[in-house]
């Protein structure tokens, strides 16, 4: 960014690489709070209601941020799980958007999020089926597993997608 930008473009891609980590981590840790508290009907009206829940989730990111430093792979095994699990994230909203569809007299469309949803269960579940941090299988058994896996998650959609929309119809 230095040499293409300059000294203030070289500045501007510094603090980009503090800043965005920083907000990232803090909308996750205030999303999980939300998460929790709406999951577990806590209650989040007052700041020390707010402060106790975040106390809580600090105390468990402080674990795995010392995990991470004291570990000599940590923090690699931390990465490899946190990719994983936000490809895995995708899949949901890739459902509820396939489902939205078929809801809302879309269903010819559906193909659009269905293809990217059954690429990444294919992707995600034979990655996990073969990595070293997950069921540590061949890669044909992994292949085999993930292409179930990409399948199944179509035909659930299709299915579930189908029932809710003859459901809202018939109301």
């Amino acid at each position: 960014c230095k040499n293409i930008l300059g000294n203030v473009g070289g500045i501007i891609a510094l603090l980009g690489v503090i800043v965005l980590p920083i907000t990232s981590g803090d909308t996750a840790l205030r999303a999980l709070r939300l998460g929790i508290a709406d999951a577990f009907h806590l209650d989040q009206s007052s700041k020390p209601k707010r402060l106790g829940l975040s106390a809580i989730i600090f105390v468990l990111v402080a674990v795995i941020l010392v995990f991470a430093k004291s570990n000599p792979t940590g923090f690699n095994t931390l990465w490899r799980y946190f990719a994983w699990s936000n490809q895995t994230l995708s899949l949901f909203a890739f459902l509820g958007i396939s489902v939205w569809m078929f809801e809302n007299k879309k269903a010819k469309w559906v193909w659009i999020p269905l293809i990217p949803g059954a690429w990444y269960a294919f992707v995600t579940v034979t990655y996990i089926t073969n990595a070293s941090i997950g069921f540590r299988q061949s890669w044909p058994v992994a292949y085999a597993v993930g292409v179930i896996a990409a399948v199944a998650y179509v035909a659930v959609i299709v299915w579930y997608g189908n029932k809710r929309a003859s459901r809202l119809i018939s109301k």
